[in-house]
């Protein structure tokens, strides 16, 4: 993905959701998440070195804000995160945990001279008083994304603002 993104001509602003699924499906161990997302910027840097980034967090899943994945359907039509096999749960991620290091690889990136990478807490345009528009307690409904695109919006035309 990083290399389309990368590849994409006349591009103005590009935004990454990331986390979510890496936590549910319990893909990546935490020492593996963060050079990874370094890893995928940098690829996008490759060819888009001043195009303002913004990396967005995930929003709030109840099951999964302090367990680690994997997140399964319970045959209820909710999705819980289960309990995995304690001797390989060393490094596993939580949405808390996941958020935390986006913040903080954006923060280095900053910090190292990338002021055109922002970041996003995904709790901000969805959190826990949203889960009403969770019907499966993952994913929102109409009005649960409206929302979040409505909350999205003023930061983008602010960043879109700063642009030539």
């Amino acid at each position: 993905m990083a290399r389309t993104i990368r590849d994409l001509p006349d591009v103005d602003i590009v935004s990454i959701k990331t986390g979510i699924n890496i936590v549910n499906m319990d893909s990546m161990r935490e020492r593996v998440f963060a050079p990874a997302l370094h890893g995928f910027l940098d690829t996008i840097r490759e060819a888009k070195p001043d195009v303002p980034i913004t990396v967005i967090s995930p929003i709030y899943c109840p099951s999964a804000e302090t367990r680690p994945g994997p997140t399964i359907p319970d045959g209820q039509g909710r999705f819980v995160t289960i309990d995995g096999f304690e001797q390989f749960r060393n490094g596993c991620l939580s949405l808390v945990r996941i958020r935390e290091i986006i913040a903080d690889v954006v923060d280095k990136r900053r910090t190292a001279g990338d002021p055109a990478l922002h970041y996003v807490d995904g709790l901000t345009l969805f959190g826990a008083e949203d889960a009403h528009d969770l019907p499966d307690d993952l994913h929102p409904n109409p009005a649960g994304y409206r929302r979040m695109g409505e909350r999205f919006a003023p930061g983008l035309a602010q960043l879109a603002a700063t642009l030539d």
